[in-house]
């Protein structure tokens, strides 16, 4: 049996999902006089998602061989967007798993924080230096809750934001 991929299994989950998919495409086709193409669909992404999406959206649009200029029906917009989203949505867990890696690696003890000596020896087997100063800073920037280490979720925030 051949394995599917995970945006064949991306579908809108509730009436309310197709709602408001269906509200997104009407709201557009009033914006552009009832065309709707790749460039708009690309637009609507960039200000609902915080990520740059233009490589999903113009992949999905490739896979479904369809022309940048042709104006999108109800379904294809729906699809478009579903097949972009879970995309963007594996991507997003991908860079997740790969800070997540990077922060066990920071985490010699295994106690699931990196605390300062963790991270100043870290920095050293890489065989780079780093000053008190800066690793005072860094951990400033990233000890939200201020209990001395940093969580995951702390470290992930940094390395999420252009805090760095």
């Amino acid at each position: 049996m051949e394995s599917k991929t995970e945006e064949e299994h991306f579908e809108v989950r509730s009436v309310e999902e197709e709602k408001e998919l269906r509200d997104k495409y009407d709201s557009l086709t009033k914006e552009t006089e009832g065309r709707i193409c790749r460039k708009d669909v690309i637009n609507m992404w960039r200000q609902m998602i915080t990520c740059p999406a233009v490589d999903y959206i113009n992949s999905t649009f490739e896979k479904m061989n369809i022309n940048e200029n042709v104006p999108l029906s109800f379904d294809d917009f729906r699809n478009i967007w579903l097949k972009s989203l879970a995309a963007h949505s594996a991507a997003c867990r991908n860079v997740r798993s790969e800070i997540l890696a990077e922060f066990n690696r920071f985490d010699a003890n295994k106690d699931g924080f990196i605390d300062t000596s963790e991270l100043k020896q870290m920095v050293e087997c890489q065989g780079e230096t780093i000053s008190d100063e800066d690793l005072e800073e860094f951990f400033k920037m990233a000890d939200t809750n201020c209990d001395g280490k940093i969580s995951f979720e702390e470290y992930a925030e940094v390395f999420l934001s252009d805090k760095l």
